[in-house]
């Protein structure tokens, strides 16, 4: 009878140790996938803050769950923007072009650029310089050898005749000598139409 009772209560103790091992067990596996849960509900927050806050409350309980310190250090710790931090960096706006404030400079004349337009009217320019004429009192008249008629005026100058125009000049006649083309000159007395053509030899 004692035999039996002894065997009872040794088979109640084991039923019992093997109860409380499994209820240990089940008690460790709700622990982890406790731990494994709340990580993931911290992981799913949006707002940085509340999830750095979630994330410390389960650590500070991690010692509560078995392997809970290994599952929570698998997890980074989220970085806090700082508060005065600009969302976006813009970048520089282009610099302006500098303008520089002194005028520019005038164009400069060429003058070998003038040298050339002037080029091969040099002549010309001295004959538009001349007078066109001169008027003149006969000082004194004579000929030369062929009868070409030498004019010598008051001024001091002294003309020779080149055609056969005859002006019948006199000494104290008034005379007008009129540059022609060419370099030709003729002289004319008031009254008269015709010119007669002369060069001046003095």
């Amino acid at each position: 009878m004692n035999n039996k009772k002894e065997k009872g209560e040794h088979m109640k103790a084991t039923a019992t140790t093997l109860l409380l091992a499994i209820v240990s067990s089940l008690a460790f596996s709700v622990q982890a996938e406790t731990v494994t849960q709340a990580l993931e509900k911290c992981r799913g927050v949006d707002n940085s803050l509340q999830r750095l806050v979630c994330y410390d409350r389960v650590a500070k309980n991690v010692n509560q769950y078995a392997g809970g310190q290994e599952s929570i250090s698998a997890v980074p710790r989220p970085q806090l923007a700082p508060a005065n931090a600009p969302e976006a960096t813009m970048p520089p706006p282009p610099a302006k072009p500098s303008v520089s404030s002194t005028p520019s400079a005038k164009p400069t004349v060429d003058n070998n650029a003038t040298e050339d337009i002037a080029f091969g009217m040099e002549q010309k320019r001295v004959r538009e310089q001349k007078e066109a004429s001169m008027v003149a009192t006969v000082a004194a008249l004579s000929s030369t050898v062929r009868g070409s008629l030498i004019v010598t005026f008051d001024n001091g100058t002294v003309w020779q005749q080149s055609d056969d125009t005859d002006l019948n000049l006199k000494e104290g006649q008034k005379v007008v000598v009129e540059r022609g083309m060419f370099g030709a000159f003729y002289a004319k007395v008031e009254g008269i139409k015709r010119k007669m053509k002369v060069k001046r030899i003095k």
